[in-house]
């Protein structure tokens, strides 16, 4: 996994012979940025002209790894980890890995989002996902899934699954979950 922050420049090669798997996320309206040599898509509304910048970080980036080396640092690994990847005024994202466990009862909605969408990458094994309106279902490896903002939703670790990971992305800073509150 990399996280490439604003104001670097970048590309992305498959160096190898396996084929790679590239899930890029952007901000809402963000346009790309064309090295000189290249020729922008067009954009309407848009024009393109040459410049120089100023790239590097623009913060300290000691809460935002660069580089993860999920399949080296992780599935080796017999232990869970929740930590963040990405923590910047835009957005969050966690990378979220534990064993299998039980599915909690549908009286449980788990929470909500005023204002955002959030979505999950699901890095290894099986997340098990609730979203209001839809009956519960497994996915697996690969998958990406979308719980709508306003939306009921709860992800968790599969129980048929010994070890699963899902990167959960959310628009903005700080993640807002609500919950009901339960009145005696």
């Amino acid at each position: 996994m990399v996280n490439v922050s604003f104001r670097h420049a970048f590309t992305i090669e498959n160096v190898g012979s396996t084929p790679a798997v590239y899930f890029e996320v952007r901000q809402t309206g963000a346009v790309p940025i064309y090295h000189a040599s290249e020729t922008p898509d067009p954009v309407r509304g848009l024009t393109y002209m040459k410049v120089t910048s100023t790239p590097g970080p623009a913060k300290d980036r000691s809460n935002n790894p660069i580089y993860v080396d999920f399949y080296k640092q992780f599935p080796t690994q017999a232990q869970p980890y929740s930590d963040k990847f990405v923590w910047d005024d835009l957005s969050t994202s966690n990378i979220l890995r534990g064993r299998g466990a039980p599915v909690p009862a549908d009286t449980n909605k788990g929470h909500f989002h005023v204002g955002w969408t959030e979505f999950w990458f699901v890095m290894e094994g099986s997340i098990g996902i609730k979203i209001e309106g839809v009956p519960y279902f497994n996915t697996e490896f690969g998958d990406i899934i979308t719980a709508a903002q306003g939306r009921w939703h709860r992800a968790g670790f599969d129980p048929s699954a010994p070890w699963s990971t899902r990167i959960p992305l959310n628009p903005r800073l700080p993640i807002m979950h609500n919950f009901e509150i339960t009145v005696d």
